[in-house]
């Protein structure tokens, strides 16, 4: 099989449920001049974005996978709703309902969909048992998590009984870029669509380096991570941050091997639109911990997938086939 591990999925009835519960948690929806529905957040005055059918209609998105080639794609949440920067409680009833939207989808289509959780990060121990619900009661077979929560970095003392939980529990766990909180130079990227062309990897390539140097690796070394956009710029800086660790002592205080022994142990996925970085990707870390993306069905979305990897010259077939689905496959369970 041929599985897509970063793809994003809004349940419908996600906008019903804040249409007819009357709260304001964003989206409210209208039609736009083409007839797509425009999601309009209320929080932290976010700009509309165009939610079309391919987010929420599983028919669509079913002939767009056979087209590019895919048999199962990896259902994960967009990133503006994780709504970390809400009230535990309110974004803790989102997320159930995505949750359960996944979920719903999941079982209707139990041979093309497999899906991920959405937690309220900004509360551990509410994150916790939303966890244990949608993994054990719902049957998903992971979580994706932000790249930082309204600020706070993936190596805060307080997310560790989570990165605990989620190692017993044997799940991948998606780090995916959250931009809600800002990140390094984000004045600097309003134009030219920069903070999603260099804003996203730049976040996961910061929240990538925190769960290194922050211990959490070393703490939790079977955590199953994997980093969405190919890991940002993490691999291609790895060596300037290998040479961190050997000369300044901070990067030494919570871990006890150089930055290049914890690399490895990331997933990485294949959204990184050339051919000549997922070559040097898959030669630093390994086919064995590469899997497949698209972001689908975002605009900056790979189509190509598939035909990118079996293209590759210079591999393995054994190895295209891990990149394709295997790898995948053994961090579901499928």
């Amino acid at each position: 099989m041929n599985i897509d591990m970063h793809a994003h999925f809004v349940p419908r009835e996600c906008f019903d449920a804040v249409d007819n519960a009357g709260r304001r948690l964003g989206p409210s929806t209208v039609k736009d001049e083409k007839g797509h529905e425009q999601v309009t957040f209320t929080v932290q005055n976010r700009a509309p974005i165009a939610i079309t059918r391919q987010y929420w209609d599983p028919e669509t998105r079913i002939k767009d996978m056979d087209a590019a080639g895919v048999d199962v794609q990896v259902l994960s949440a967009l990133p503006p709703f994780f709504y970390y920067e809400l009230e535990t409680e309110a974004c803790l009833w989102f997320s159930r309902r995505q949750n359960d939207g996944i979920s719903q989808v999941v079982a209707e289509h139990p041979t093309r969909f497999v899906g991920l959780a959405t937690v309220p990060l900004q509360e551990p121990l509410t994150a916790l048992a939303e966890l244990d619900r949608a993994i054990n009661k719902l049957g998903l077979r992971g979580v994706e998590i932000g790249s930082n929560i309204n600020g706070r970095d993936l190596d805060s003392p307080e997310l560790m009984p989570l990165f605990r939980e989620m190692e017993t529990l044997d799940v991948p766990v998606l780090v995916h870029p959250s931009r809600v909180a800002g990140f390094a130079g984000a004045e600097r990227l309003k134009k030219y669509h920069l903070a999603t062309l260099i804003g996203n990897p730049m976040d996961t390539t910061v929240a990538g380096a925190h769960l290194i140097f922050g211990g959490i690796l070393e703490r939790f070394p079977r955590l199953k991570v994997y980093l969405a956009h190919g890991g940002g710029d993490l691999v291609y800086l790895s060596g300037r941050l290998e040479q961190g660790y050997h000369m300044r002592p901070e990067c030494q205080v919570a871990i006890t091997r150089p930055f290049s022994h914890y690399l490895p142990l990331f997933y990485f996925d294949t959204m990184v639109h050339s051919r000549a970085a997922l070559e040097y990707l898959i030669a630093s870390v390994g086919a064995d911990k590469v899997v497949l993306g698209s972001d689908y069905p975002a605009d900056m979305a790979d189509h190509q997938l598939v035909s990118r990897v079996q293209g590759l010259t210079g591999i393995p077939d054994e190895d295209k086939q891990r990149i394709l689905g295997g790898n995948a496959a053994c961090l579901l369970k499928l």
